[in-house]
């Protein structure tokens, strides 16, 4: 991976960026955590009524889903957040670019919705 330096008009130096994955905040890592786990973890209900033995009404609810959903939706804003984050221009540490940033923020927030879905029996549900 790259890392860039530059300087500004007057000489200052700014941060060096990088396109690593490894220069990502905790946020995206916790975010995707919770997102893979969503997919294993379940804690959720299911309630039928059937007149003559036949099924009318089925719903469904996976409630670890939507609590991912949310903890996903929180770790994307934070995520995305970071990129207007003033950075420290002394500092030798490379940053992730903005475009990094703002690309693992859609795919928690891609994880996001699905898990939504999921949650509310829309998306891979039994009935």
């Amino acid at each position: 991976m790259s890392q860039q330096t530059s300087t500004t008009e007057d000489e200052t130096p700014t941060q060096p960026t990088t396109n690593s994955p490894t220069a990502l905040p905790k946020p995206f890592w916790v975010g995707l955590a919770f997102a893979l786990a969503a997919f294993v973890v379940h804690l959720s209900s299911t309630s039928t009524s059937g007149v003559n033995g036949v099924v009318v009404e089925c719903s469904y609810m996976d409630y670890f889903a939507l609590l991912a959903a949310v903890a996903v939706a929180v770790c994307a804003v934070a995520v995305a957040k970071a990129a207007f984050a003033r950075h420290n221009p002394w500092s030798k540490i490379a940053r992730p670019t903005r475009g990094l940033l703002f690309g693992a923020s859609a795919v928690l927030l891609v994880f996001a919705v699905v898990h939504v879905l999921r949650g509310l029996g829309m998306l891979g549900g039994p009935c």
